[in-house]
């Protein structure tokens, strides 16, 4: 057996999840598929557990309970890798080298890929923060006497590519004063996505259009351009089933049929 292929048979058999940005491995799970008594991993388990007591090691602080996704799933016991090595110290795992050495690399690929999401993250907000102010300066500069309405722009692109204005997504995420200051770093990088592509659209089009526009023809024209985003992000937030506006996985079913423009 390769070492792909020999990582495939654990990968399907133990679950696994970050908890506090540590990967944890199901305890259960891996009783019950490569323990010596696996007819019973629950059982064995407690009894790996009551010895583990008895010589001191503080089970309560060094585990933690997860309830996996699935129907009818309760909190289970899972372990980091560091806890697993003292559990083989005193439980005969089969293939307990293999399976060590997928705690390993999966911890490792699972950081690493933890690690790589945030550098795109902070490069998506970085982005994000640049068409920002570029939008702005087209706001002015085609404004009809440079003193655009920033606030009726900004919320005509919220309100075609969320069916909200900036008050409302606030009281959606629950935000504070303090956290409602800097919106955009709570929304979702599929959102953001979203926002940066119609800001850019909306400045490419209002430069087109010349430098007489007036608050109502700049918020319109930003609707428009949001409008033409969401035909893009929206199917794809239903296929990831993620809310688009926070990005966490979808509960309910939302309601992105954009209404009319609020002045």
């Amino acid at each position: 057996m390769t070492s792909l292929e020999q990582f495939q048979e654990f990968d399907g058999t133990i679950r696994k999840v970050i908890i506090n940005g540590e990967m944890h491995f199901s305890v259960i799970d891996v009783f019950k598929h490569y323990g010596s008594g696996s007819r019973y991993p629950q059982k064995e388990w407690e009894r790996a557990k009551s010895r583990l007591e008895e010589q001191g090691f503080d089970v309560a602080t060094k585990m933690s309970q997860h309830k996996f996704p699935g129907q009818g799933q309760r909190p289970t016991p899972v372990a980091n890798f560091d806890t697993f090595l003292r559990i083989a110290m005193i439980v005969t795992f089969k293939n307990w080298e293999g399976i060590r050495e997928y705690m390993v690399t999966a911890t490792h690929e699972k950081i690493e890929a933890q690690a790589e999401a945030q550098r795109e993250r902070e490069a998506l907000r970085q982005k994000s923060k640049r068409i920002r102010l570029s939008y702005t300066e087209a706001l002015i500069e085609t404004h009809e006497n440079r003193h655009p309405n920033f606030a009726r722009a900004t919320n005509a692109g919220y309100k075609g590519l969320f069916n909200m204005v900036a008050s409302e997504i606030i009281k959606y995420l629950g935000l504070n004063e303090s956290q409602a200051k800097y919106l955009r770093d709570h929304i979702g990088d599929l959102a953001l996505t979203g926002i940066t592509a119609y800001e850019a659209f909306a400045k490419h089009d209002m430069l087109a259009f010349g430098s007489q526009l007036s608050d109502e023809q700049q918020a319109k024209l930003t609707y428009q351009a949001s409008q033409e985003i969401l035909q893009i992000v929206k199917p794809r937030a239903e296929r990831l089933k993620i809310d688009l506006v926070s990005g966490r996985p979808l509960l309910a079913p939302p309601d992105y049929s954009a209404g009319e423009i609020e002045n």
